[in-house]
């Protein structure tokens, strides 16, 4: 929660004459779509030799074919929980629907360990293919969707109407390194900011390795009281897993690793990431307390109509600070049940960041964290951040000396930040977007091909 990068889970839904074909394990949900993984736009795009890549060869290339699949294949590439709601014996009429649309031709590829999409061009318009699989390479997860076409933009001001323009609530900030704006709208209005909040828990486990309390090199165990939903990978790993603290903050930012960040806010403790919010500039840090989980997040979100419920009405309204707030969503948080991280399908229906179900800040904040982190950069304790930030640099950028970046994303909100630098020059981008129905933003690929239009102009 991305793209917290948390994504919706797909339910399945055949509707002609597209199709959208999903399903997905009560275990896996995928409820934050921003765009963290790279998007190439090379014409000939190669699929990564992973089980995700096999499986989405496999997908594209039935779709190339005259027929299938049939039952007995269906049965063997898909994961048990697809073929509860979608049977094999179905399938090879849905993939002929699908051929309708087609013949596809790849043209972009997003890789996120398990889960990848994919930008499929064809006569009827371009397409976009959301894939996952399970443990053991099956297909859990499929859905395809026409391609939302973002429009061309020349210059920064251009993009800030567009996106105006798209979606219900947004905010638009181009600005120098030191975050003095060259174009803005909104940029400090409060929004929720899904997977994006991972930049302050970074920013505490540097000052954690400031101050002496932790080291990058610290291991961290994997407990199934610590683990949570993806996105990510670690949710996946047996409990007692370790990893080092540098690895945790690597997953956390490049695929948006929401385990990762939960063992991340558990080493360095919850007050340490509340007391960073403040140090690395939010105008308004009480909007930030209680710092939730990702774990948290979800239970309270997603596992239960009356618990989310009992936080909404604690909530008020989110974008707004009061500490007696804050007092009463504590109280929920500590008496927080046990969770086997199974959740009621249909709490996905609407977004919850209006509900206070969320982090939220404005895109001048998030500037500010970014400049901050690139500032302590430059110690010994942050050294490695610059590597993590722009592992996944979110989109191609042809000239970029350096590019940072974080995205997030939820039901109903998207997201992304940048930090670019060509030469002399600085630039910090940061785009948010929220809507009171999962419809009122704009869809991944939209925002990214906005951003990197903005950023390859310069």
């Amino acid at each position: 929660m991305g793209a917290m990068r948390l994504r919706r889970s797909l339910s399945p839904l055949i509707i002609a004459p597209l199709v959208t074909l999903t399903a997905c394990s009560a275990q896996s949900p995928t409820p934050d779509p921003a765009p963290e993984p790279t998007v190439s736009s090379s014409p000939t795009v190669a699929l990564p030799d992973s089980p995700v890549g096999e499986a989405a060869a496999w997908v594209l290339n039935t779709l190339a074919a005259d027929s299938g699949p049939t039952a007995e294949e269906a049965e063997q590439r898909f994961a048990p929980v697809f073929l509860e709601q979608v049977p094999a014996d179905q399938a090879e009429a849905v993939f002929t629907q699908l051929r309708g649309a087609g013949p596809f031709t790849l043209t972009e590829w997003q890789d996120e360990g398990r889960r990848g999409k994919a930008r499929l061009g064809s006569d009827q318009g371009d397409f976009d293919m959301q894939i996952s699989v399970d443990e053991a390479g099956l297909i859990d997860g499929l859905l395809f969707t026409p391609a939302e076409e973002t429009p061309e933009v020349t210059d920064p001001a251009e993009a800030s109407r567009a996106l105006a323009d798209r979606a219900q609530h947004s905010s638009f900030l181009w600005a120098d390194g030191t975050c003095t704006p060259i174009e803005v709208h909104d940029e400090n209005t409060v929004l929720p900011i899904g997977s994006m909040f991972k930049l302050y828990v970074l920013g505490a486990v540097v000052s954690g390795v400031e101050q002496g309390t932790i080291g990058w090199d610290d291991e961290l165990t994997i407990t199934e009281e610590l683990k949570s939903l993806p996105s990510g990978t670690l949710q996946d790993e047996e409990a007692g897993t370790t990893v080092t603290v540098a690895e945790a903050a690597r997953l956390m930012i490049s695929i948006s690793d929401n385990t990762a960040t939960d063992l991340l806010i558990h080493h360095v403790g919850r007050d340490a990431v509340e007391a960073e919010v403040a140090a690395m500039g939010h105008h308004e840090p009480e909007l930030m307390k209680p710092f939730l989980t990702t774990r948290e997040m979800f239970q309270i979100a997603l596992s239960d109509a009356d618990l989310r419920q009992q936080w909404a009405t604690a909530t008020g309204s989110p974008t707004e600070a009061d500490p007696a707030v804050t007092t009463a969503q504590r109280e929920i948080v500590e008496g927080l049940p046990s969770w086997d991280r199974q959740f009621n399908e249909e709490l996905f229906a609407t977004p919850f960041w209006d509900e206070g179900l969320d982090w939220f800040a404005s895109a001048t904040d998030l500037c500010r964290a970014h400049a901050n982190l690139q500032e302590r950069a430059g110690t010994a304790a942050g050294e490695p951040v610059r590597e993590i930030l722009s592992e996944n640099p979110g989109v191609p950028v042809d000239d970029a000396e350096y590019l940072g970046f974080k995205g997030g994303s939820s039901v109903g909100e998207i997201g992304l930040s940048f930090w670019i630098e060509r030469g002399d020059e600085t630039r910090v981008l940061v785009m948010q977007t929220a809507a009171d129905q999962a419809d009122g933003v704009p869809g991944e690929s939209w925002i990214a091909d906005l951003a990197g239009q903005v950023l390859n102009a310069g």
